[in-house]
């Protein structure tokens, strides 16, 4: 979120992205749907609004299964 807040949206989307494909590497659930939630978060930042509703319902449906 710091690359983010900072104005380094490619930074904090290569950051999101790792931290998703770990998550999943190490199979925690809420790590991954944070992940996507930080993804969503990008979008936002770019005004990719389809996008950014995209990442919410992945996040939305990590925590349920």
């Amino acid at each position: 979120m710091m690359l983010l807040n900072s104005g380094d949206v490619p930074g904090a989307e290569r950051v999101f992205e790792e931290c998703l494909e770990r998550a999943r590497q190490i199979e925690v659930r809420e790590l991954e749907a944070r992940s996507y939630e930080g993804l969503m978060r990008v979008a936002e930042r770019r005004g990719e609004r389809g996008e950014a509703e995209s990442w919410l319902r992945k996040a939305t449906a990590t925590r349920r299964n």
